[in-house]
């Protein structure tokens, strides 16, 4: 499990499942839990993405290619950041316990099962969407263990969740 307190990681203990690895997702979606609009993010902030980064230090952030062109100062400033990136097409398939993956036009429900945390992004509008997130926080599988409020480059609120898995 993962622990947040304040925006930092402060703590991580892994955990074995039967059926693979399991990994920390990251979303951004809009109120309405839309992720993308033919084939395209709906929006993307410059701030939102440094707090993914100050999220992931230390660790591995898992991504697709076009999720990586989202990312202009990791390919500028690659290694100083401290975030081990990995970009490849089947990312979730890749990412091991511990790992983070950000994921803007991909749906998560085929690795439901080996997901143990979710840091999710909202943006504080509606925005046309054919690809939602289709994870339901209702049900009794998920914890809200975080939430923020942050202003960012190009939207003037952004929540932060982060979820866990039940044990």
């Amino acid at each position: 499990m993962f622990d947040m307190s304040g925006g930092v990681m402060i703590e991580y203990k892994k955990q074995i499942v039967i059926e693979g690895e399991i990994m920390i997702i990251m979303v951004c979606i809009d109120e309405d839990k839309g992720l993308a609009f033919s084939g395209r993010r709906q929006s993307q902030d410059r701030v939102l993405r440094a707090d993914i980064l100050q999220e992931c230090r230390g660790k591995r952030l898992y991504m697709n290619s076009y999720s990586y062109q989202g990312f202009p100062e990791a390919q500028q400033n690659i290694g100083s950041l401290g975030v081990e990136f990995r970009t490849v097409e089947n990312f979730i398939e890749l990412a091991g316990a511990g790992d983070f993956c950000f994921v803007e036009n991909v749906d998560v429900e085929p690795w439901i099962e080996q997901i143990e945390g979710i840091v999710v992004y909202e943006w504080n509008r509606k925005y046309p969407a054919d690809l939602y997130f289709s994870v339901d926080f209702e049900e009794d599988t998920w914890t809200l263990k975080s939430e923020e409020t942050f202003t960012g480059s190009s939207h003037p609120q952004i929540v932060k969740k982060v979820y866990e898995r039940r044990k």
